[in-house]
């Protein structure tokens, strides 16, 4: 990290009246709609700052794209632990890596004594990511028990909804997958009958007129139990193909004894995760359709820790899997504030890249094949699939250099075949430092954008073209890259909340995605927070 990459976490002020600026360039006329962003952005409450990154209370921010203008505004997410912790000036609910602090409103020795003994209040500050239930209904959520329902119109907080009400749940997957027929699966997990994970499908908003509709019509199609008796694996995201979902149980864990005595105050959620490093990663499969899960224990060679799943999808009766995946999870305890802050120049300690895992499919006589063969026929991959006794040992293909993240694809082509990948670098000094990256995954050739080590471009969202190509001939795998790639970048010239020099601006930025050069941005004034993820909702 850059030694004054520390003003991407300072604390955010809102902009309630939107500003208006003009678009430098020309982007395609049908690139029309809103990109909502959310993400950590406070962590001072007067004398009080914050221990983590992801205890910064949840900030939207909204880029409203118009024609050759923008409009972009941000408010705080009105959560309950926000608005309790903006009244106290300090944190009244435990958030990840900062425990509550007394209510300064109870002053008597009994009522701090009672406060002290009353079980740990789960936090609803939802930072980490967006999605849709109904076509018009926009949620926020992260890997706590809530979600909550957000006006993409306004930024205005709704209803707060409870994951375990809802699922029986006690937390889920942040990015939730939606397939061709309009039904949407997450996976999370319950421990009141011992520590289990479940998938759940929600059914597509042609079947159900509201997202309470939808919510109150989801299944669990499929229940299995943690490897562990007394811990389940930490997870972000999962993998979904045409028919399969794939589960990735990481020993990265969230131990439950540790849990149940932080019940009495005085731990964090970061304290109950506990690295295995002596354990494997278990790949679970799990058939769409009929729930079955798969008796077979994919395992791999090394553990590693991960957050995003790239794309996922069937080949030749192979599942394919990309991951952007980390030796260990060194990269949580790299972002405490005391450190983003610290103004001098911070090296990653455990960098991700790209890793592809192919896991074969037709194993039914798994006992007659033999010990150490390659069951992987996937062309031009250097990925392993082979025999230890009852087990299937994988060894992934690296597709990419280290140091890259948030990664997505054409939304056209989840759960389909798809060569290309877009990420931005991480916040430390890397190969993709201060870039946005484009990654052929057949060839592994990597193009970037990257203008100057004072801009930190944001998650890059693809937008696929509704016209990919006016040639006659061409064909689907040739539109792939046909869009516009989408991204906030903060510029750490900046000194103020309000920048009035063009070069010190925050700015939204606009790239073809076949050529990676630039085709349109638009500078703002005010300060772009950083963000965890966003949602492009169109307006056609």
């Amino acid at each position: 990290m850059t030694k004054d990459a520390w003003k991407l976490f300072k604390s955010a002020e809102e902009l309630i009246e939107p500003e208006e600026a003009i678009i430098t360039g020309t982007i395609p006329k049908w690139l029309n709609g809103s990109f909502i962003r959310v993400g950590p952005a406070k962590w001072d409450l007067g004398k009080f700052t914050m221990n983590h990154l992801l205890d910064g209370y949840a900030m939207l921010s909204k880029f409203e794209i118009n024609g050759q203008s923008v409009k972009f505004q941000k408010k705080y997410l009105q959560s309950d632990a926000y608005l309790k912790a903006i009244c106290a000036e300090r944190p009244l609910i435990t958030e990840f890596g900062t425990k509550a602090c007394p209510n300064p409103a109870k002053k008597g020795l009994f009522s701090r004594i009672i406060s002290s003994l009353t079980p740990i209040e789960m936090t609803d500050n939802t930072v980490c990511s967006l999605y849709q239930l109904s076509s018009n209904e926009l949620f926020v959520t992260s890997n706590t028990p809530f979600f909550r329902k957000i006006d993409p119109v306004t930024l205005s907080t709704g209803e707060k909804f409870d994951y375990t009400k809802c699922f029986g749940l006690n937390s889920v997957s942040v990015h939730p997958l939606r397939d061709d027929a309009g039904d949407q699966y997450n996976i999370g997990f319950s421990v009141l009958t011992g520590p289990k994970y479940h998938i759940v499908k929600i059914p597509g908003d042609e079947k159900c007129v509201t997202s309470e509709d939808m919510i109150q019509h989801s299944s669990t199609i499929c229940s299995f139990p943690s490897r562990w008796n007394a811990s389940v694996g930490f997870f972000h995201s999962f993998g979904m193909s045409a028919n399969f979902i794939i589960f990735i149980e990481i020993p990265y864990t969230i131990s439950l004894p540790k849990a149940a005595k932080s019940m009495i105050k005085g731990s964090t959620f970061k304290d109950w995760l506990e690295w295995r490093p002596n354990e494997v990663t278990k790949f679970y499969i799990i058939h769409k359709k009929t729930g079955n899960l798969k008796k077979i224990d994919y395992i791999s060679t090394h553990p590693f820790f991960f957050l995003h799943v790239v794309n996922c999808y069937e080949e030749g009766n192979q599942i394919v899997i990309d991951l952007n995946t980390y030796s260990t999870p060194a990269v949580i305890d790299a972002l405490y504030i005391e450190k983003l802050r610290s103004k001098i120049e911070l090296q990653e300690v455990d960098p991700p890249s790209i890793h592809r895992f192919v896991l074969p499919l037709d194993l039914t006589n798994l006992s007659t094949l033999p010990e150490g063969l390659n069951l992987i026929n996937f062309p031009n991959s250097t990925a392993t699939a082979t025999r230890r006794g009852s087990q299937i040992i994988l060894s992934p293909q690296i597709l990419s250099e280290s140091g890259l993240e948030l990664p997505t694809i054409n939304p056209n082509f989840l759960s389909k075949k798809n060569k290309f990948l877009y990420a931005t670098g991480s916040i430390f000094k890397n190969y993709f430092t201060n870039s946005i990256c484009k990654i052929n995954t057949d060839t592994k050739e990597t193009t970037l954008w990257r203008e100057n080590e004072k801009y930190y471009p944001g998650e890059p969202l693809f937008l696929p073209s509704p016209y990919p190509d006016n040639r006659s001939t061409s064909s689907k795998e040739d539109s792939e890259d046909s869009g516009i790639i989408i991204s906030a970048c903060s510029n750490t010239l900046r000194e103020t909340e309000i920048e009035e020099n063009e070069e010190s601006k925050d700015f939204l930025l606009f790239l073809d995605g076949k050529t990676m050069k630039e085709v349109g941005r638009v500078k703002f004034k005010t300060s772009i927070p950083q963000a965890m993820h966003g949602i492009f909702i169109s307006n056609h």
